[in-house]
């Protein structure tokens, strides 16, 4: 057991882990009941007045007693080494914390940044539809004064700019994952194809 004082001491040095120190409390405490027992098997001789028996039984008892205060100042040590542990838990806990702030603040910026970005392309989605809308007018203005005015139950000929509102309502809903809607372009050519094709480039081909 003098060997476990050396070592405790040395754990200011070494610093031994509380599990480590723990294991050191078994082994003593083991140490001790077996001793316990041989001086139980020495007793009746002791009584009996056998020298070497009653030698053993106060080795024994001596040595019990040493265990017991390396046992204690073994206490002591694990009491330290839970605490130390404690603060070490809370230092690690609160630099996990202050790396997930850190993260928070950087995500948080760049979601600010992003956020400009989209209200830059909302103004632009804005702009757009507008025109959609107004050169829609224009066509079914000019097509009238030509006395050519177009069916309007074909899809794309009327509102065209509904199928562009509408793809990005489905997108935020998360139903486009559901249902696929057409391309805007694509509706736009299907309904007004036929005037994108000059007749006079046909004939000259």
């Amino acid at each position: 057991m003098t060997d476990q004082i050396a070592d405790t001491n040395e754990s200011k040095t070494t610093t031994l882990s509380t599990g480590q120190i723990a294991d050191k409390i078994i082994h003593a405490r083991s140490e001790i009941a077996e001793l316990e027992d041989e001086g139980q098997d020495l007793a009746l001789d002791a009584v009996s007045g056998d020298k070497k028996s009653i030698a053993r039984i106060a080795e024994i008892r001596s040595t019990i007693t040493r265990i017991e205060a390396d046992i204690s100042l073994l206490e002591n040590a694990r009491r330290v080494a839970q605490r130390n542990d404690a603060l070490a838990d809370r230092e690690k806990l609160q630099d996990y914390r202050a790396r997930h702030f850190q993260t928070a603040k950087e995500r948080a910026a760049a979601l600010v940044a992003l956020a400009d970005i989209v209200d830059g392309l909302v103004g632009d989605l804005k702009s757009r539809i507008k025109n959609i809308r107004i050169l829609e007018r224009e066509i079914w203005s000019e097509l009238r004064e030509a006395g050519a005015p177009p069916e309007r139950h074909i899809i794309g000929r009327s509102g065209l700019e509904v199928y562009a509102i509408d793809d990005v309502t489905m997108f935020v809903k998360g139903l486009d994952q559901y249902k696929k809607s057409r391309p805007v372009s694509e509706i736009a050519r299907t309904a007004w194809g036929y005037l994108l094709v000059d007749p006079d480039e046909d004939a000259d081909e």
